[in-house]
């Protein structure tokens, strides 16, 4: 039966083979030596040897290379100390071990590259590179410089370095902030960018090396903050990055942009001269509205007849001449109507009243938001109210009668009043109810019914829906006609005249004036006649003049006749004509009867002497 013999020896003992391990099962083919120390070199043999009955037969030797039993890693693999580009490295050696000559620390940095050093205990790697990461192992040597297996790894990862600068520039009249900084020294794969706005702050990361950030869509005249950081892979915690400290903030503040249209622009009150507008501030100023310019035009021919500037007293405004902007950018005006200014706590809601304005007139009222960029505008359109016309330029008598006078008149312009809806004639000294003419028909009238003789005042007005105009005046006398009734004082009365040797019937009567006169009286016929049965057609008659009030008729009488007696009056009217008589005062009377011839008187004297006689 085959067996073998294992010797196993430290190198110092490799001549003592007396005590040799048998190893009985002839098919082993490899075996494991227990015991042996960590970090001493060992020399093994080998011989086979057969078993006989009587003895046993034994190969020689065959000495195996030097071996050495596997290291053990060192342990517990700590960073004791972390500075801004150096680590301390410590460990524990591994129990059992001997024959350690040194340690070999290597390490492996974010490129791959790796870095070995040797030491016999705690280590300081100083000199790392700012945005690196670094992966270290420890490694047992021995004498015969034999490596255990490494350590634990620990990790880390130096911190980028701060970047020396940041420029941050706004395009003029843009919205949007470009930043850039430099680059530096050291590693860093990205970067992480803050911007600091009023609504919270924004950050984001820009990859690699690129040192360029741009945001857009700020918002107008605000102020922005910008502040950037290298980052570099954090090989300590995978997917998160270790950061350089933050740049210096750089301020700036985005230009203004053309503010929003006001809001909630009504134009209300209108009167026949003015229109109040109301309106709020723009939702978004984008910037500061310093300033509102109301324009007023003329929606017929789009002219610009007026503005009004409206500026913010207190408003927080950069240095700029907004007044100029103004100048430039509203359409030229005719003439500044009012300059008006107002406290910033009033000016987020303005009520104006634009007067001046031409009555019954389309108007549009354009209001301006001024900050200082290009301004914006809102249009709103209001008409005024009509209001009272001009009075006819003329009224014209184009003929005239006894009873009525016949006028026309000029039209009046319905431009800056309203519509003339009619025209209204009036007749003082008059009971004629004034007379409302269309202002489509013809703008004459003939007034009728009238008294003759009479000085009438004609009067025109024109009328919109606000009310009448002024009166246009005319005066016409109106012709004479045939007069009415002379006035009887008292019914006629007779007599007889004694005065002469006969005694002769008469009548007297008496007058007024006519009313009305009907013209300029210029004379009175008198007429009288017997009343006969049936009635005689001719009669007395006689023609006074125009002063005379009373008449004694004494031609044609008879004592005890009844009589008519009759006046009329003439005016200028058909003054030569037979039928220029007026109308006629008629009235009938009797003469007296006649009485016998008075006996003379006796006088007292002759009375004395008739009554001694008769008593004798």
């Amino acid at each position: 039966m085959v067996t073998f013999c294992i010797i196993l020896c430290c190198t110092e003992l490799c001549g003592d083979r007396n005590s040799p391990l048998d190893i009985p099962d002839k098919t082993v083919r490899t075996y494991t030596l227990q015991g042996a120390t960590r970090g001493r070199v060992y020399t093994v043999s080998i011989q086979a040897y057969v078993n006989t009955t009587s003895d046993s037969v034994q190969s020689g030797w065959v000495d195996f290379n030097e071996v050495e039993p596997g290291l053990s890693s060192p342990e517990n693999l700590t960073i004791t100390e972390r500075r801004d580009t150096s680590v301390t490295l410590k460990w524990d050696e591994s129990v059992g071990m001997a024959d350690i000559s040194y340690y070999e620390v290597n390490y492996t940095d974010s490129d791959n590259k790796r870095t070995s050093g040797n030491t016999t205990g705690p280590l300081i790697i100083a000199n790392l590179t700012e945005g690196r990461g670094y992966t270290f192992v420890v490694k047992s040597v021995s004498s015969t410089g034999k490596r255990s297996p490494p350590s634990n790894e620990v990790k880390y990862t130096v911190a980028p370095t701060k970047l020396e600068s940041v420029e941050v520039q706004i395009p003029p009249g843009s919205s949007m902030l470009n930043s850039t900084w430099s680059l530096g020294s050291g590693r860093r794969d990205g970067f992480e960018t803050v911007l600091f706005t009023p609504e919270g702050n924004i950050t984001d990361t820009v990859s690699g090396s690129t040192t360029f950030k741009e945001f857009s869509s700020l918002s107008p005249d605000t102020i922005y903050s910008f502040t950037v950081r290298a980052q570099a892979a954090d090989v300590e915690r995978p997917g998160s990055y270790k950061y350089s400290n933050y740049t210096e903030r750089v301020d700036v503040t985005t230009d203004e942009d053309k503010p929003d249209q006001v809001t909630d622009l009504a134009a209300t009150g209108a009167t026949s001269s003015s229109v109040t507008l109301t309106w709020n501030k723009p939702v978004q100023e984008n910037g500061v509205v310093v300033a509102y310019v109301i324009q007023t035009i003329l929606l017929s021919n789009s002219i610009c007849v007026g503005s009004t500037l409206i500026s913010c007293e207190d408003c927080r405004r950069r240095e700029y001449n907004y007044m100029a902007a103004i100048d430039e950018k509203v359409v030229e005006c005719t003439n500044r109507l009012d300059d008006v200014i107002k406290k910033s706590a009033d000016f987020s809601s303005i009520s104006y009243t634009v007067t001046e304005l031409t009555a019954f007139t389309n108007y549009t009222f354009v209001v301006w938001a001024f900050n200082t960029k290009e301004p914006s505008l809102k249009e709103e359109n209001a008409t005024t109210l009509e209001k009272s016309p001009n009075a006819p330029d003329t009224v014209n008598i184009l003929s005239y009668t006894h009873s009525s006078i016949y006028i026309n008149w000029t039209s009046v312009s319905s431009e800056g009043v309203g519509v003339i809806e009619s025209y209204r004639v009036s007749v003082l000294l008059s009971h004629t109810a004034s007379i409302d003419i269309s202002a489509d028909d013809p703008l004459a009238y003939n007034i009728t019914g009238l008294e003759p003789y009479t000085e009438y005042t004609v009067s025109v007005q024109a009328k919109t829906s606000a009310s009448y105009s002024a009166l246009r005046d005319i005066h016409q006398i109106t012709k004479q006609y045939l007069p009415t009734k002379p006035r009887l004082v008292n019914n006629p009365s007779a007599g007889i005249d004694t005065s002469g040797s006969t005694k002769s019937p008469y009548i007297d009567i008496s007058w007024k004036e006519p009313i009305p006169p009907n013209g300029v009286i210029t004379g009175y016929l008198i007429q009288w006649k017997e009343v006969l049965n049936p009635p005689s057609s001719g009669a007395e008659t006689k023609e006074v003049d125009s002063t005379a009030r009373s008449y004694r008729i004494t031609s044609g009488l008879s004592h005890n006749k009844k009589y008519t007696v009759s006046i009329q009056a003439r005016t200028e009217y058909l003054q030569n004509s037979p039928v220029g008589w007026g109308k006629t005062a008629t009235r009938t009377v009797s003469t007296l009867q006649s009485t016998p011839t008075a006996v003379p008187k006796v006088s007292d004297a002759v009375k004395e002497q008739l009554s001694v006689k008769k008593t004798n």
